[in-house]
């Protein structure tokens, strides 16, 4: 069978040979019918084709690995046209203000676990430090137009802070009170909501890398999650999250749109790093 990356986002697949992956493509999923006395639950096979026509069937270009993988597990020679899309590193992290000394080692090997991918979710434990990762991992491409993406006010003003607290400008920030405009800046960091109220064409090309933060909220197939990274042409992408869910909607939604697991701290290798504290109930 031959695969096409046609771009950062969508992979497609003649409509013969896309059902040769469907398996690998597809989750239990289930709808309600009500009866003559009570409702019954019906299971169903759901796809997660991003295109289906006539000819033609496309998925996200972050399955890529999933779907080789699949091929390879069952002996379906693969063709690959075209180029998987992304941008070399052009620099060390480097971070400098106010309390800062340096990277911990743990750090540096997950910038470069993201540096060497271009693409997938960053797993961290809750106070290990992800956003001084994030932000150094932002250092690493001084010259490429940057979007942040967070689910909540707060997280994007703490975000815009210690992005100046750290020596980053050119900064533009979308929701908390700021008008939705054009993105005009090269880090925009923006509420998903208010980024989603904006027209693909006006940031689909803009943007060379996208960040998730709190990225296990990436997890419905029609969420506005779903709508912006599916029309954002960013090579680089990037989740960050201490809890990746298990769902396999989840996985198969977050995995297409941003790409899958390629760096993880557990809180067992933080607790023996003595970054955490191992919890103890009285």
């Amino acid at each position: 069978m031959k695969i096409e990356i046609l771009d950062s986002v969508e992979c497609e697949v003649t409509k013969t040979d896309a059902a040769n992956i469907i398996p690998c493509l597809s989750f239990k999923s289930s709808y309600w019918v009500q009866g003559p006395n009570k409702k019954s639950k019906k299971i169903y096979m759901k796809q997660v084709f991003s295109f289906k026509g006539q000819k033609v069937w496309r998925f996200y270009t972050g399955l890529l690995p999933r779907v080789l993988d699949y091929c390879g597990k069952n002996n379906i020679e693969v063709e690959l046209v075209g180029e998987e899309f992304g941008f070399e590193r052009q620099r060390e992290p480097f971070l400098k203000g106010p309390g800062f000394k340096e990277f911990r080692d743990y750090q540096l090997k997950l910038i470069d676990k993201a540096c060497e991918h271009q693409r997938g979710l960053i797993v961290a434990p809750t106070g290990s430090g992800k956003t001084v990762t994030f932000l150094g991992l932002i250092s690493c491409y001084p010259e490429l137009n940057i979007l942040i993406l967070c689910h909540t006010t707060t997280i994007i003003s703490q975000t815009v802070d210690e992005l100046k607290k750290f020596g980053f400008k050119d900064i533009q920030q979308f929701g908390g009170g700021n008008k939705i405009r054009k993105p005009s800046k090269r880090i925009v960091v923006s509420t998903i909501q208010s980024f989603a109220k904006l027209a693909p064409e006006d940031y689909m090309d803009y943007f060379h890398c996208v960040i998730v933060d709190e990225a296990h909220a990436v997890a419905k197939q029609n969420s506005q999650y779903s709508k912006v990274l599916g029309s954002l042409l960013a090579p680089c992408r990037y989740g960050f999250t201490a809890t990746p869910l298990k769902d396999p909607e989840a996985q198969l939604t977050y995995e297409g749109l941003l790409g899958p697991i390629i760096g993880e701290l557990t809180i067992h290798e933080a607790s023996e790093l003595k970054i955490l504290a191992d919890p103890k109930l009285k």
